[in-house]
């Protein structure tokens, strides 16, 4: 009841109206008592509700709330669903907050725990700030996932994994084409054929004897990003799908094994310089036979 400054008497009146059955039964033999102990609404709900509560020890509502939190749930939902637990359980303000960081998902909790303030003592203030929190993280984590998935349909082709692949009849038709062929790789540690240089064998004798090395992810800052392949994992070529990332193009006539098995056909051979930066000076690379 709002709009204005209803008398006790009135609101306790206006209650009678909402309830039938045993309940309205109950109220009507009770409400003498209780209103002589206190004429308030507020404490008539409070009697009202005594034989209808469900009171479990408290054990069992620390069992509950530090349960996982269901998916089926949302944040504010399972907010009140600890303070309900807590309220029936005789728990303390502080097992809302502690349970509501113990019951999140695995991918959240730490996060969470990270940002508990142990100085604090409003308590349920914190468990509403982290309830936003946790509202945020999860809209953020959705929105990474949904990108990941339209970057992976865009980018992956029946040539493998390769950035800007796809089937032949697609930008850039005659630079690389599938064909059949038996196993030609050679190790990059051992020059043996029919593994990489990661599953080498002797990868842990000869680790000792080679220099560092230093992979590098580079990006040429143009347009014709999209179009350039690098292949890792050991692999003793680099492939570029855009002729215009080569200097010095010839023609050539030459077969390569990718990843996955498949053989490319190489009709262009040229090199190719990279820049970055590594200990904050900058590194020119200089690739060959791409």
């Amino acid at each position: 009841m709002s709009g204005g400054d209803w008398p006790e008497e009135f609101r306790i009146l206006a209650l009678n109206g909402k309830l039938d059955g045993t309940a309205l039964v109950y109220f009507e033999r009770m409400v003498p008592h209780w209103t002589a102990e206190s004429p308030t609404l507020e404490h008539v709900m409070n009697r009202m509700l005594v034989p209808y509560m469900t009171t479990i020890t408290a054990s069992k509502g620390l069992k509950l709330m530090t349960s996982e939190k269901s998916k089926s749930r949302t944040w504010a939902e399972h907010y009140q669903y600890l303070t309900y637990v807590a309220e029936r359980s005789g728990c303390s303000d502080l097992h809302v907050l502690q349970s509501l960081c113990k019951s999140a998902p695995p991918y959240l909790q730490s996060a969470m725990l990270t940002r508990l303030n142990s100085q604090r003592v409003d308590y349920l203030q914190q468990a509403t700030e982290l309830v936003a929190f946790a509202i945020e993280f999860e809209a953020n984590m959705f929105k990474q996932e949904i990108g990941r998935g339209q970057g992976s349909r865009g980018n992956r082709g029946r040539g493998g994994r390769f950035h800007g692949g796809g089937r032949g009849d697609q930008g850039g038709r005659g630079s690389v084409a599938r064909v059949d062929g038996t196993e030609t790789r050679s190790c990059y540690n051992c020059g043996e054929v029919g593994h990489l240089a990661i599953d080498c064998p002797g990868k842990e004798n000869s680790a000792a004897k080679t220099s560092p090395r230093v992979t590098l992810a580079v990006g040429t800052g143009t347009n014709a990003d999209s179009c350039t392949w690098i292949l890792d994992s050991g692999s003793s070529v680099h492939l570029v799908k855009n002729e215009k990332l080569l200097r010095n193009a010839v023609d050539c006539d030459e077969q390569y094994r990718a990843a996955n098995g498949d053989l490319i056909h190489v009709v262009k051979k040229g090199t190719v310089v990279l820049r970055t930066i590594v200990d904050s000076n900058e590194v020119i690379v200089e690739l060959s036979d791409v």
